[in-house]
Order: C-alpha cells, then sequence, then structure tokens
C-alpha cells in the first residue's frame, strides 16, 4: 500500500502518463520530498483510484504512472447532507474537513440574519476555491475516492422557500427541541440533512420558514454546543446508528 494520496482533477485511467499540475508538482517535490519512481494512490474524486509511480524530470515537472485500479469503497451507505451556518476562519475549515472524514455526501454553507460572517460575492467564491481544497485534502488523508458535493454559499431562508432540500429526513438541532436526535430504533429512507444554526441561533422568521420546509427541531443532549462541536458530534452520532460507524 502507497504511503501517500494525491488528489487528481483532471480524471484518471491505468496504464498512463498524467502529467501533475504546477501546485501539486511543488507539494510533492517539495512537501512530501518525495523521489523519483516513489508509489503514491492517485484518485480523481469520481470513485477511480490507481497505484502510480511518481516520474521526476528536474525540479519543476512531475508525472504519474498509473498501473494497478485500487477498488476499495469507503462511502458511506447513508446519504448525509451537513446544512451549515457560516463561522469564522478555521471553525469553517475544521467543520468542514472533519465531516468529510466522517462520510457526509455533500456540505451547503449557509448565510443566516444572526450569522457573525458576512461575505461579498468576490470573498465568497474565493472561501468556496477554499473549501473544496480542504475537501480533497480531507479525501486524501481519509482515503475517500469520491469528492462530496459542495455546494454555493446560499441564504438560509431562500433555500427553504426553494424547496431544495428534497432529503427523506431534515433536521435542524435546537436546544429547546424535545424530540432527540436519535429516537428511532430503525431508518426507512437513507438520507438525512442536518443543519446548524450560527452560535446566536436563528431568527423567528428563519424557524417558521424551516419549519414549513419540513425541518424537524432535534435535541441532542442537555448541553448547548458551539456550532463547530453540533455538527460534528452529531454527523458521528448518527453514522454510529444508522451508518457505518456501528
Amino acid at each position: 500500500m502507497a504511503k501517500h494520496r494525491l488528489y487528481i482533477a483532471n480524471g484518471l485511467s491505468a496504464n498512463v502518463i498524467t502529467p501533475l499540475d504546477a501546485p501539486t508538482t511543488h507539494y510533492v517535490l517539495n512537501v512530501l520530498r518525495l523521489r523519483d519512481g516513489e508509489q503514491v494512490e492517485a484518485f480523481d474524486g469520481q470513485g477511480h483510484c490507481y497505484l502510480s509511480a511518481l516520474r521526476i524530470n528536474g525540479k519543476r515537472n512531475a508525472q504519474l504512472d498509473t498501473s494497478d485500479k485500487i477498488t476499495v469503497n469507503r462511502e458511506s451507505p447513508l446519504h448525509i447532507e451537513l446544512l451549515q451556518v457560516l463561522s469564522r476562519g478555521e471553525k469553517m475549515d475544521w467543520t468542514i474537513q472533519k465531516a468529510v472524514e466522517l462520510g457526509v455526501s455533500s456540505i451547503r454553507p449557509l448565510t443566516s440574519k444572526r450569522c457573525n460572517v458576512k461575505l461579498d460575492t468576490k470573498r465568497a467564491l474565493s472561501r468556496h476555491e477554499h473549501w473544496q481544497a480542504v475537501i480533497h485534502n480531507a479525501c486524501e488523508q481519509c482515503g475517500r475516492n469520491y469528492l462530496p458535493q459542495l455546494h454555493s454559499l446560499a441564504d438560509i431562508i431562500q433555500l427553504a422557500d426553494k424547496a431544495t432540500i428534497v432529503s427523506n429526513h431534515k433536521w435542524l438541532l435546537h436546544p429547546d427541541a424535545s424530540e432527540p436526535l436519535i429516537s428511532d430504533t430503525t431508518l426507512e429512507q437513507e438520507s438525512i440533512s442536518i443543519l446548524i444554526g450560527p452560535e446566536g441561533g436563528l431568527s423567528n422568521d428563519e424557524m417558521l420558514t424551516l419549519s414549513k420546509a419540513g425541518f424537524k427541531l432535534k435535541k441532542f443532549g442537555p448541553r448547548i454546543l458551539r456550532t463547530e462541536t453540533a455538527a460534528i458530534a452529531a454527523i458521528a452520532a448518527i453514522q454510529s446508528q444508522w451508518g457505518d460507524m456501528k
């Protein structure tokens, strides 16, 4: 088994020489300090993964020589979508990274009235690119060969009004809820959307809109959790009850 994994965005197939782009070449040569001929796992985020040999020509040119296909499925049988209201800087990065490691299928960053992070269009696009890189790195680390889908930043009310969320179960964590997160011993449908609000909570208008859109309030223990803690703890609990962490 190769020690390192590399995400290659351009698609992969067996027995093909694939040039590495400049950022990946820099990472391979100057961060990982790999040498010519070393073995890596290369994956394209679409389920294809190959054992590959690194071919180095000089200080700024590297290629991958793919060989045997690796057929390992590390995807959860449970489709989990995380709807996360923005948190500041590294907290949001950490939430996305750990959600990927825990097996979520898609991530929707959200804004809300009480969200303390405000992004204009340019910054939103920049953050989306940054979060996509976080997802790539998390998949490299945890062994996933499929990239979770990262949706564009959306306003929480507009998202709910458009009935965009089509999961069989739509849950909103809330400290005043009466129904616990893990309330059913069985789950007939295998798709869940879990929404985590901001530190200041959601407004009454947002709560009403989400309720009309089919979101059910769920309580997660007796303590009030920070937004980044709530997301990761909830996903882990869901995976332990109905997913692949049993």
